[in-house]
């Protein structure tokens, strides 16, 4: 079998859905003796900032000398990417022998895309034999596959709407999915600053006797200077203060994403990992999360970034409007059919001056004629052009030295740009 046969195979299990739920996937590593309970874990959910988050704790604790797993989803260009150790991704020939020596047991047990790859990511990890391993949940928390873990600290980033036929309508049902990750006695960190949602999250944690640390209580930051190259901050914990901190990943909400990740390290070193201040500040330095506003291009200036839903969307907006004040922006964009994409051609249109909506591979993608029709209604210059690619080499061919290319609206959307333009000239 080859990588590329092994993929084929995997892909072809998407064809069965989301099944959210823990029976499949308890029996599936129960039967591969259960690898992931021989390491520790950090579990980490939330709306948005997941990736960008446990990116930032996995560089840290390599900093500190750890050798760290890092699973999220879903992948940009390489399924790789998901199960990664330190910078590294997953080795192919792994990949190829897991799905040789498992596809019987895949036939006994009828596992879904997400669970196995969960599998794949907990057996990589113990084999590698981690010192510890960074867990996103894919979606939601509480029947997520990831959720069969028993971590040293859970995360939830913050809560918004998405998923909201599997997780609910109101930011209460969804943040108690979410709260779902908390275990008794172990603690908890969250970003969130939802009222409702927050004290959901503070209720559960109280139930099960579970610390709760709200970096927006006890982490104050400010930002002392932010440009596309990244940020620079200050924050103060109740360990003391950081100075001047930075993180080469742009935005202000990046800089959330950096303290709740400095706060969930400051939790490990209370359960006995060793990590100095110099750790974290080399960490933060040092992270790389692809398609966050990443910089693909200087002239004309290129930005990929993954906002796929409303809150995400809204997130891009803000950064665009401080980074980027009266630009000529062409966005290329490409949604998921599941996504409240009118919410989010709202706020495209409060930054974008040329729309050209795309249609990304996958069975989920939206019917560009829905984006164009919302895009007449708000006012935008639009045109469709299917294929992403060309969407995107549409867009060079229009964009002046001054203008800025936009790719976003989903993973999907920015993986293809970047399978092919990432290596452009800056």
């Amino acid at each position: 079998m080859t990588y590329q046969e092994a993929i084929a195979f995997l892909y072809s299990m998407e064809n069965t859905g989301i099944k959210l739920g823990l029976e499949r996937i308890r029996d599936f590593m129960e039967a591969l003796g259960n690898p992931q309970n021989t390491y520790p874990t950090v579990h980490i959910a939330g709306t948005n900032g997941k990736g960008s988050t446990s990116a930032m704790i996995q560089s840290i604790l390599t900093s500190a000398g750890y050798k760290v797993g890092l699973l999220t989803s879903p992948h940009l260009v390489d399924y790789a990417e998901r199960n990664r150790i330190d910078y590294e991704n997953c080795d192919q020939d792994f990949i190829i022998d897991f799905v040789q020596t498992t596809r019987s047991l895949m036939g006994k047990i009828p596992v879904s895309y997400f669970e196995i790859t969960t599998a794949l990511g907990f057996q990589y990890f113990a084999q590698k034999k981690v010192d510890i391993a960074v867990i996103e949940v894919g979606m939601g928390g509480r029947l997520d596959a990831t959720n069969i873990i028993t971590p040293e600290i859970s995360i939830i980033t913050n809560i918004d709407f998405d998923h909201t036929k599997a997780l609910g309508n109101t930011l209460e049902l969804i943040a108690a999915e979410k709260a779902g990750i908390i275990k008794s006695n172990i603690p908890c960190v969250t970003a969130c600053r939802d009222n409702v949602a927050r004290k959901t999250i503070r209720d559960i944690c109280i139930s099960r006797n579970a610390r709760l640390i709200s970096t927006a209580d006890s982490y104050p930051w400010t930002v002392h200077y932010l440009d596309l190259s990244g940020c620079h901050f200050d924050v103060s914990t109740p360990r003391g203060r950081y100075g001047n901190v930075f993180t080469n990943l742009s935005g202000r909400h990046q800089v959330e994403n950096a303290v709740t990740a400095m706060a969930a390290i400051e939790c490990l070193d209370d359960r006995g990992f060793k990590i100095s201040k110099e750790n974290v500040l080399t960490g933060i330095g040092n992270a790389h999360w692809r398609g966050r506003l990443q910089l693909i291009s200087q002239k004309p200036l290129i930005l990929a970034d993954v906002a796929h839903n409303g809150a995400g969307m809204k997130t891009l907006k803000e950064a665009i409007q401080e980074l980027l004040p009266q630009k000529n922006i062409i966005v290329v964009l490409g949604i998921l059919s599941d996504k409240d994409y009118s919410a989010m051609m709202d706020d495209i249109g409060q930054f974008a001056a040329t729309l050209i909506i795309a249609k990304p591979v996958t069975k989920r993608a939206a019917d560009p004629r829905l984006l164009a029709e919302r895009a007449q209604e708000i006012g935008i210059q639009w045109q469709i052009i299917p294929e992403v690619s060309e969407a995107f080499e549409k867009a060079l061919s229009i964009a002046g030295d001054n203008d800025v290319i936009i790719v976003t609206g989903s993973h999907y959307t920015v993986g293809e740009v970047l399978a092919n333009y990432e290596n452009m000239k800056c």
